[in-house]
C-alpha cells in the first residue's frame, strides 16, 4: 500500500528528463500508472513525442498500403502467368 504524503510535505515541482528541466506538478498530466500520479515527461514533451509518432504511423500505413497494392499485382500475375503452363 502506498504511503499518503502530507500536503505541507507533497512536492511542487518535478524534473522532465525529456527536456531536462524542473517544472510545476501542474506541467504534467496525471497517470495512474506512477506512484507520485503524474506522468514522467511534462505536457510540451508528450504533445511533441505524441505528433512524432502520429507522423510516422501515418506514413508506415502509407507505406504498408502501397505494399500491399503492389503485393496483390504480383500475385495476381503470377497466377496467370502460371495457369498459362
Amino acid at each position: 500500500m502506498h504511503a499518503i504524503t502530507p500536503p505541507e510535505y507533497a512536492p511542487t515541482h518535478k524534473y522532465c528528463p525529456r527536456c531536462e528541466t524542473r517544472k510545476p506538478l501542474a506541467e504534467f498530466p496525471t497517470s495512474k500508472r506512477v506512484s507520485d500520479g503524474h506522468s514522467s515527461w511534462c505536457r510540451p514533451c508528450h504533445r511533441e513525442a505524441s505528433r512524432f509518432y502520429r507522423a510516422r504511423r501515418k506514413s508506415r500505413a502509407k507505406y504498408d498500403e502501397v505494399r500491399s497494392c503492389y503485393e496483390a499485382m504480383h500475385t495476381h500475375d503470377r497466377n496467370d502467368m502460371f495457369a498459362e503452363i
